[in-house]
C-alpha cells in the first residue's frame, strides 16, 4: 500500500512540473508584452526596458524559469503586474471563494445524482427509473451558461428568491454566503448529478442481480439494508472517482460561472488575468490548480482502500 502511494505522490510531482513547463512556455507565446501595457502611454524604449529588466522577461527562459519555481516552492508566486498586489494575497482572496463553489457544487450534486440514480435503480422500469433518465439527459445536454441565464431571469429577476450576482464572505453571514452560492452551484452541480445518476444506477443494477444480495436478502436483511449497506456501498467506488475528477474540473472550470454571477473566485481571477497577460498571476493559479488535482487524486486513492478492502488486500 505504501509503494502505491509513494508510486502516485511521484507521478503528481511529475504532473505538477510539466503543467508548470506547459503554462510557462503558453503565456509567453501569446501576443502583447507587458512590460508595455504596464508603460502606458509613456512607450518609451527606455522605460519598456527597465521594466522588463525589473520584471526579470530581459533573462533566458530556462532561467526565467527556474527563478520563479525557487521562489514558489518557497510561498512567493511573484506580484501581480497589473495590480502590483502579491499574487499570494490574490489567491488567498479568491481560492476560498472558489472552494466553496466547489464544495457545494459537490454537495448538491452528489446528493441529487446518487439519490436519483438509486431511485432509478431500485424501481427499475417504472416512472422513477424514467424520470431519473430524463433529468440526467437534460443535465448533460443543456450548457451551463444558458442555465445561469434563465435563473438570472427567472429566479433572481422575477422571483426574487436568490440573489444572482455578488458575494458575501463566509464570516460575514452564513445564510448570506449561502444564498449567494446555492444558484451557481446547482448549474454547475447538474451535469455532476447527471453522471452519478447514470453510473450509480448502472452499478446498482449490476449489484442487485449479484449473488451476494440474493444470499444477503436470503438471510432476512431489511430492504434499506440491502438498498443502502450493500448495493450502493458497492458503488461508491465509482462515484468517489466521478467526484474526485469532477473536483479537479471545478476548481479550474468554473470560470464561467463566477463570471456571469460575479463571483469574486480563482477561476474568474485567471481570466482577467489571461486578458491582461499577467504573467505571475496566471502561472500561480495554474500551479495551485494542479497542486490541488494531484492532491485530491492522492486522496481518493486512500479513500479506494477504506471502501473497498479488496483494494486494500490486493494493494
Amino acid at each position: 500500500m505504501l509503494r502505491r502511494f509513494l508510486i502516485k505522490f511521484g507521478q503528481g510531482l511529475l504532473t505538477v512540473f510539466l503543467a508548470s513547463i506547459v503554462v510557462f512556455l503558453a503565456i509567453r507565446a501569446l501576443p502583447g508584452d507587458p512590460a508595455e501595457t504596464m508603460a502606458g502611454e509613456d512607450q518609451n524604449p527606455a522605460v519598456i526596458a527597465a521594466i522588463r529588466a525589473k520584471l526579470g522577461l530581459d533573462k533566458p527562459m530556462p532561467e526565467q524559469y527556474l527563478l520563479y519555481m525557487w521562489h514558489a516552492l518557497h510561498g512567493d508566486f511573484g506580484t501581480s503586474i497589473s495590480s502590483r498586489v502579491p499574487v499570494s494575497t490574490l489567491l488567498g482572496q479568491t481560492l476560498p471563494v472558489t472552494l466553496q463553489l466547489t464544495v457545494l457544487t459537490m454537495v448538491c450534486g452528489g446528493i441529487v445524482g446518487m439519490l436519483m440514480g438509486s431511485v432509478g435503480a431500485y424501481w427499475r422500469g417504472q416512472w422513477p427509473e424514467w424520470l431519473s433518465s430524463v433529468l440526467s439527459l437534460v443535465g448533460l445536454s443543456v450548457p451551463h451558461f444558458w442555465l445561469a441565464m434563465l435563473a438570472i431571469i427567472y429566479v433572481g429577476t422575477t422571483m426574487h428568491l436568490f440573489p444572482v450576482s455578488g458575494y458575501t464572505p463566509l464570516r460575514e453571514s452564513l445564510g448570506a454566503n449561502i444564498g449567494h452560492l446555492i444558484v451557481p452551484a446547482l448549474i454547475l452541480g447538474s451535469a455532476l448529478a447527471a453522471v452519478l445518476m447514470r453510473q450509480t444506477r448502472a452499478n446498482m443494477l449490476d449489484a442487485f442481480g449479484a449473488e451476494y444480495i440474493l444470499a444477503v436478502r436470503a438471510k432476512g436483511a431489511s430492504e434499506s439494508r440491502v438498498v443502502i449497506g450493500h448495493a450502493l456501498r458497492n458503488s461508491l467506488v465509482v462515484a468517489v472517482t466521478i467526484l474526485g475528477l469532477e473536483l479537479g474540473g471545478l476548481l479550474s472550470g468554473a470560470a464561467v460561472i463566477e463570471q456571469i454571477f460575479g463571483l469574486p473566485g480563482i477561476g474568474r481571477l485567471a481570466i482577467n488575468a489571461v486578458f491582461s497577460r499577467d504573467y505571475p498571476v496566471v502561472q500561480g493559479v495554474v500551479l495551485v490548480v494542479a497542486v490541488s488535482y494531484v492532491a485530491i487524486s492522492l486522496l481518493i486513492d486512500v479513500l479506494y482502500t477504506v471502501l473497498d478492502p479488496r483494494i486494500r488486500v490486493g494493494g
